[in-house]
């Protein structure tokens, strides 16, 4: 099994499990067309439709996004610390 792969062998049992008798005949008669198996019919069909339907999170955007808050945060937080030094070794 690929780590990688977003398909489980618990997922693709959950989803099979919840299938409707005709959907597991459909599924049966692919699988012998194509000469495999129920399931990894059922394994190409959910990784079409994650491919698809699942719209990708975009991580980069996202950090970009958060650096100038995070950099004015990291400020206030250095500075505060800064500050709390003096402050003790003034006593």
């Amino acid at each position: 099994m690929d780590p990688k792969d977003p398909i489980t062998p618990m997922l693709l049992n959950r989803v099979y499990g919840k299938l409707s008798p005709d959907a597991i005949k459909i599924l049966k008669s692919v699988a012998q067309a194509r000469g495999s198996t129920p399931e990894e019919v059922l394994r190409d069909a959910l990784k079409g439709y994650l491919a698809t339907e699942v719209p990708s999170i975009d991580i980069e955007g996202i950090v970009k996004s958060l650096k100038p808050g995070l950099r004015q945060a990291g400020y206030a937080v250095g500075r505060a610390t800064a500050l709390f030094r003096r402050w003790r070794e003034s006593d």
